[in-house]
């Protein structure tokens, strides 16, 4: 299967809709010997930055010169800007070698009135990926809610992430803040720490904390100060960190990517994470595309 036979058959599947989840996926990656296993995972869910605290963590976990993981959506150019590690997108040769291994085992599984979804399959694709790369970390974003999203069905991440959590998905996750909040809080595990977002509405708060609570997992709750728009220098934890996304939110993702990244691998050095931090690009969100006049693109 080539690379575009792959992204077009991959794409086909969104007929079927968005299934909420984790029986298919979960005998579908039995069936590819359950590589999610194999990984060491940050795992992020949230309304609002959970694509910015990936891309944090990641960089700040290249630069410690791990064998890094990105599993993020949506794309901004190309499909492959999904499945990445080191920065460097998977290769639509790649890609094509692992559709068609994924493709003739979910149709041997499952028949037509029950077939894996688009997201479901990508993500069983990533975790394959990954596993046969070597990677040893992986920073995995959550595609909608996440106690029934396809990528909960790691058992034990190193680290759960709660980003800012708002009104979204209303029709699929609830109709308050509270009750989607307790869909994020889905991907806390028992004893496995939990970082937080500092800037989230009192009420997902309360449910986040109650959840660390009730699985015995410690809660870390970034401290932040400083913020800037173009761009932002803050120091935390002794570092001297600059964070070169615009926009005032990104130094609480920066801070909850930080925590997170130390919560999961604690030898990193904080030189690794002041080079990780100050080098990540984000295109497409609020990115600077001219100064004079002051022109913002963002997705």
């Amino acid at each position: 299967m080539t690379g575009k036979e792959a992204v077009d058959y991959i794409h086909s599947l969104m007929r079927f809709g968005s299934r909420p989840g984790l029986s298919r996926i979960k005998r579908l990656l039995h069936e590819m010997g359950d590589p999610q296993n194999k990984l060491k995972i940050i795992h992020v869910a949230g309304t609002n930055g959970k694509g910015s605290v990936c891309t944090f963590a990641a960089a700040c976990l290249t630069a410690a010169g791990m064998k890094t993981g990105l599993y993020t959506s949506p794309f901004v150019t190309s499909f492959t800007e999904r499945i990445r590690i080191d920065g460097e997108c998977i290769g639509y040769d790649e890609l094509g070698v692992h559709t068609k291994e994924v493709k003739d085992l979910s149709d041997k599984l499952f028949g037509p009135d029950d077939p894996v979804t688009e997201f479901e399959f990508i993500t069983a694709l990533a975790f394959r990926y990954f596993a046969d790369k070597g990677c040893g970390a992986v920073v995995l974003e959550v595609g909608l809610g996440g106690r029934l999203d396809a990528t909960n069905v790691i058992e034990k991440p190193l680290v759960s992430v709660i980003t800012r959590i708002d009104l979204d998905h209303m029709a699929v996750l609830g109709d308050t803040v509270e009750k989607i909040a307790a869909e994020k809080c889905g991907i806390i595990k028992d004893g496995c720490p939990v970082v937080m977002l500092r800037d989230n509405l009192p009420a997902a708060a309360s449910v986040i904390k109650d959840f660390a609570a009730r699985h015995g997992s410690r809660l870390i709750v970034p401290e932040i100060t400083d913020k800037g728009l173009l761009g932002s220098e803050f120091y935390y934890r002794g570092m001297n960190i600059k964070v070169p996304l615009a926009g005032h939110h990104q130094v609480g993702n920066a801070a909850t990517a930080i925590e997170a990244v130390l919560a999961a691998f604690p030898d990193v050095s904080l030189s690794a994470i002041e080079s990780g931090i100050a080098n990540v690009r984000f295109p497409a969100r609020c990115e600077v595309i001219s100064r004079e006049p002051l022109v913002l693109l963002d997705g």
